[in-house]
């Protein structure tokens, strides 16, 4: 992969604002762990994840991660479609690339679902009866 550079006229537009007390954020669709570093520049803030995972240092300040059954129902119709597949955490990459076996993940979140479905329903005839 190659590294990006930032110039040292930008780098000293951003030093510049901080004295001014102005705070300094990128914002990324990338993960927080494909953050380069810049020599020179240090972030207050972080956006990450196209705005879904914003923090900083001490806290996270916004947080909206994806609904378990949704990435459930992306991994089935990437895998439907033949398509790669990467998912990642705040804190790491959980799958990078994948196209077979995700459908069996979510088979077995189907059964999962399916029988906790069983279950109530068998536990309102219970109470019926």
């Amino acid at each position: 992969m190659q590294q990006k550079m930032i110039s040292s006229k930008t780098i000293n537009a951003l030093s510049s604002l901080r004295k001014k007390g102005i705070k300094i954020c990128i914002a990324t669709g990338r993960s927080p762990m494909a953050i380069t570093n810049f020599d020179g520049i240090r972030f207050d803030a972080f956006l990450t994840y196209n705005g879904s995972y914003t923090y900083t240092d001490k806290q996270t300040i916004y947080s909206a991660p994806l609904d378990k059954d949704d990435v459930l129902m992306i991994a089935a119709n990437a895998t439907n479609l033949a398509r790669p597949l990467s998912l990642a955490t705040k804190v790491r990459k959980v799958l990078d690339n994948i196209v077979t076996n995700v459908s069996t993940l979510a088979s077995k979140q189907a059964s999962k679902q399916a029988s906790k479905q069983a279950s109530k329903q068998a536990s309102k005839q219970a109470i019926i009866m």
